[in-house]
């Protein structure tokens, strides 16, 4: 019998297709299983996602106008041809729980932040500035204006609070017209903080760009003409403005999220390039912009017979003597400087506050909040008698 050589054994092609056909329909129905599941689980988690960003939303609602929580915006209203002026009979609170402060502000009916005033003698001075002399971050009777008024027997002291927060030496001199038909003054005491002064800067902050598209700005030009930058959002961007208004107003926890995340975003990215310079101490022609409003203001005081006090917002941290603290610190003093040639009168507030820190009679760390560089409740209370001693002063001559 011959033997089979190379012999291999066969599968029938109907037992294949049978195989792969099982195999198929069970591979489908495990992969359909398993997408059935995932379908569902990813639904359950969408759902989960979903709802707790809306309690959160809701919950942050609640609790934002339960407190009464105010957007910056909220408190202003643009006002030819100043640009943002506080709106009157306007009340609400600035801060908050994640904040160092939570303060009630009122704004009285002449477009003023609320002060204590002294019924003992008549309205004498006029406080302008920034938000260092508005004091949002303190009670409206903690601010250092309501403090000098307070002790006005002692100080004949009695003035009014016209700081506005983000205010320039433009915004100032251009309120100052405003103020001046209204009240009755001998002393106008301007606190100057480290706000920019050269207009060119505006276009390179997104603050301060977003304020000029929604209120409009004072440009002054000259002793006799202030021009005015139109508010000038088009659709899109007033749009993106009011919704901005809108979360800030009503979602405080919201806001306070995505100014986190923006502010790790831009330390991640930060480039030094294309860092905003406040002050160049290199470009003469900003010191000398910065004198020559100042002779404005003090020429438009005098011609009211009164005296223009001027003094600079000292740096209350440890360190004042590193980037842009040096910068504008040599800024404003050799401005200073210059501004007594122009008989301009230079109340020596630096020097007072480095003076007393160094012999140990205050901390510059208590005078402002630990994570806020705005004037505390002592800040407010150490500024009040400086001032206070200081006008008494020049009253009393």
């Amino acid at each position: 019998m011959a033997e089979r050589v190379g012999f291999e054994p066969t599968i029938s092609s109907s037992r294949t297709s049978r195989s792969v056909l099982y195999y198929y329909k069970n591979g489908s129905q495990i992969l359909s299983f398993l997408f059935s599941i995932t379908s569902f689980n990813m639904k359950k988690i969408l759902l989960i996602f979903s709802t707790s960003i809306l309690l959160f939303l809701l919950t942050d609602f609640i609790i934002t106008n339960y407190l009464e929580i105010r957007n910056f915006t909220k408190f202003h209203k643009s006002e030819k041809p100043i640009g943002h002026v506080p709106v009157p009979n306007f009340s609400g609170h600035f801060g908050g729980p994640l904040d160092n402060f939570y303060s009630k502000v009122n704004i009285n009916s002449e477009g003023l932040r609320k002060s204590f005033l002294c019924k003992k003698i008549p309205i004498n001075t006029l406080f302008v500035g920034d938000s260092t002399t508005a004091g949002f971050e303190v009670e409206d009777y903690s601010t250092f204006v309501s403090l000098i008024n307070k002790n006005c027997s002692k100080y004949k002291i009695n003035g009014v609070n016209a700081g506005v927060r983000a205010y320039d030496i433009h915004h100032v001199i251009a309120n100052y017209e405003r103020l001046s038909q209204a009240f009755q003054h001998k002393i106008v005491f301007y606190l100057v903080g480290l706000n920019i002064f050269v207009k060119k800067h505006y276009a390179k902050d997104p603050h301060h760009s977003n304020l000029i598209k929604r209120f409009g700005r004072a440009i002054i030009i000259d002793e006799e003409k202030i021009s005015f930058i139109e508010p000038s959002p088009d659709r899109t961007e007033k749009f993106y403005l009011n919704l901005r208004v809108f979360i800030s107003d009503n979602f405080y926890f919201f806001t306070k999220l995505i100014k986190s995340k923006s502010s790790l975003l831009s330390f991640l990215v930060k480039n030094p390039k294309n860092e905003i310079k406040l002050v160049n101490k290199n470009k003469p022609e900003e010191l000398s912009g910065f004198i020559n409003s100042m002779k404005i203001l003090n020429n438009k005081v005098r011609k009211n017979n009164a005296k223009l006090v001027v003094a600079v917002f000292p740096c209350l941290y440890t360190d004042c003597r590193q980037g842009s603290f040096e910068r504008r610190r040599e800024f404003f003093e050799n401005g200073f400087l210059q501004l007594k040639n122009h008989n301009i009168e230079v109340m020596q507030l630096v020097k007072i506050f480095n003076e007393k820190s160094k012999i140990g009679l205050l901390k510059k760390e208590n005078m402002r909040f630990p994570k806020d560089g705005h004037l505390s409740e002592a800040g407010h209370y150490f500024v009040s008698k400086e001032i206070g001693n200081y006008l008494n002063l020049l009253i009393s001559k």
